[in-house]
């Protein structure tokens, strides 16, 4: 039926054992047609960490039965940790719920008691009569929530699919975007990091590349990112998709109008807003809710789920900047955990064409160098973002260790182009408004 089979997840309680049994004979027909793939957590291998591997199940599924019964509503992981996430997702369109009535229960107050229930009626599969026919009831409503995905799924994985292609068809595909870049003076790019110079010398962030910016904390990470997203949304008219491991989307969404509406973000938390800062506020609102800016709002997530995500998005439209926050929260500690990662955003680039901008806190080893500046061995397990990054950005603020700041800045972030392929790497002076998170583009170029 579909080319990628639709992951199903099953929560249950372990006290109805027998019906998830009955559910994985009633399914069998749809595992084998390849409309399914079925999980429950009778499936992890000794030695695996439950929780963890529960989670990542969820995270990743199309569709989450929930097998209801007395003993499902009396289970606290059941029902607070896996239908909670399961509801979570659903209401994000991620993934759908099918709650499916085992035995009676009283579920009409519960989050999930609005969604259609199966069997039919809600009527439970303990009370029917025919134990077979009311599996029957259940495996025909799946059939028709399958057909109802399928042309979706196809659409979208023949869009991501790769294909081979003759060098005549890349040679004229490549002269027609030198062609535009020529007739554009050179000012036409796939996204931007907001500041002339710095995006003179780099090209900006091209479609299929990533691009590493690190530092220690409290030197303008976020906000560097925030600015690039908004430069290119708002200035170039791009679409932006921003994924925090560090912060949910009303936060960051608060920070971006500080941020262009230049109002200090404490004031802003507080509500603490004159009559200038209301007007300046209404317009950054006006420009935000207009742009073509999308909040990835899950902040425990893992690649695998962000491209999820991702596919998503791709079938109503194509994506121009993917922005990472955090990239160090999406390591768990396994073996070359890292490396892996890496390797996946070089594929999501490439497999979305989307420019990927991903930031990253570099570890105390920063202090141990002369004048505290970062430089590329500070990555340390990050290390392969040096071959695998097309560019990478490393940001130095002078107040973090007490240093004046350049003459003519009040506070002052420089931006050392570290890795630049095939082109210049030089070192760029910011003013930073850290009350605002605002990075001013009034700046100094300083050779390294």
């Amino acid at each position: 039926m579909t080319k990628r089979p639709l992951h199903v997840v099953v929560s249950y309680s372990h006290r109805d054992e027998l019906f998830r049994q009955q559910l994985d004979v009633a399914m069998k027909p749809l595992v084998r047609e390849g409309a399914i793939s079925i999980w429950s957590d009778h499936k992890i291998m000794a030695g695996s960490e439950i929780d963890r591997e529960i989670q990542a199940q969820l995270k990743k599924a199309d569709i989450v039965f929930l097998l209801v019964s007395p003993d499902f509503l009396n289970s606290d992981y059941c029902y607070c940790v896996e239908m909670e996430t399961a509801i979570e997702r659903h209401s994000n369109q991620r993934s759908i719920v099918v709650p499916i009535m085992l035995r009676h229960a009283d579920w009409t107050k519960t989050p999930f008691s609005r969604l259609k229930t199966l069997p039919e009626d809600a009527k439970p599969i303990s009370s029917w009569a025919d134990i077979d026919e009311a599996w029957l009831s259940v495996v025909k409503e799946m059939r028709v929530m399958i057909e109802a995905h399928v042309p979706k799924l196809e659409t979208v994985e023949e869009k991501l699919a790769s294909r081979s292609i003759t060098m005549r068809d890349s040679l004229i595909d490549g002269f027609d975007q030198l062609r535009k870049k020529y007739e554009a003076e050179g000012l036409l790019r796939d996204a931007e990091f907001g500041f002339p110079d710095l995006d003179n010398e780099t090209n900006g962030i091209t479609h299929g590349e990533v691009c590493l910016v690190a530092a220690r904390p409290n030197s303008g990470l976020l906000d560097f990112c925030l600015n690039a997203g908004a430069w290119s949304v708002l200035k170039h008219k791009k679409s932006v998709f921003f994924a925090s491991t560090r912060q949910r989307s009303e936060k960051i969404s608060q920070r971006l109008l500080s941020q262009l509406g230049r109002i200090v973000t404490h004031d802003l938390q507080r509500g603490l807003i004159d009559d200038d800062g209301w007007s300046r506020l209404n317009m950054a609102i006006k420009m935000l809710s207009e742009a073509d800016y999308h909040l990835y709002d899950a902040i425990d997530f893992n690649l695998g789920a962000l491209e999820l995500a991702l596919r998503e998005q791709y079938e109503k439209k194509t994506i121009d900047l993917l922005i990472i926050d955090g990239l160090e929260y999406l390591s768990d500690g396994s073996p070359n955990c890292e490396q892996m990662a890496i390797k996946k955003l070089r594929t999501i680039a490439r497999k979305f064409n989307v420019a990927v901008l991903a930031n990253l806190t570099l570890g105390v080893v920063v202090e141990e160098h002369y004048e505290q500046r970062p430089v590329l061995l500070d990555l340390e397990e990050w290390q392969s973002f040096e071959s695998d990054a097309e560019k990478i950005l490393l940001l130095y603020r002078y107040q973090n260790y007490g240093y004046d700041s350049p003459k003519g800045y009040r506070d002052c972030v420089e931006i050392i182009v570290a890795k630049n392929d095939q082109g210049p790497k030089n070192v760029h002076r910011v003013s930073y408004f850290e009350e605002y998170g605002c990075l001013d583009r009034a700046r100094v170029k300083a050779t390294r």
